[in-house]
């Protein structure tokens, strides 16, 4: 049982190391989003926000599910019914990193198209 311990934080290790610039790359631009914000933002700036959570919390939560994927196999689950269970959630975790790029992207052009009409002297 030691081993299985020593295994599945090894695991959990490499996915984590395998993921520290996503996660690194996500908390600098939610930090910055957020002084964005503070410093008078609107709209496109909580959309950056809300953005980078979520690509945070997809990039977060994809770090454990190697070590869901070997507690699944560990506690009976054919290889079959685990890839399942691991696809269903991957398919949520990819569900959420499309919401997220969604708002970046939304974000990202509604700031632009807001300076373009600054600039053209529609406001």
């Amino acid at each position: 049982m030691e081993s299985d311990i020593g295994i599945n934080l090894s695991v959990f290790l490499a996915s984590l190391v395998n993921a520290t610039p996503g996660l690194a790359v996500w908390i600098v631009a939610l930090v910055l989003s957020i002084v964005l914000f503070i410093r008078g933002g609107s709209r496109p700036e909580r959309l950056l926000i809300i953005g980078s959570s979520l690509m945070l919390a997809s990039t977060f939560l994809s770090v454990f599910v190697p070590v869901i994927q070997r507690y699944l196999i560990q506690s009976g689950l054919t290889n079959v019914s685990a890839a399942g269970a691991i696809s269903g959630i991957n398919i949520f975790l990819g569900l959420i990193s499309l919401a997220g790029i969604i708002c970046l992207f939304y974000a990202i052009w509604k700031r632009f198209n807001e300076r373009t009409n600054i600039i053209a002297g529609d406001y």
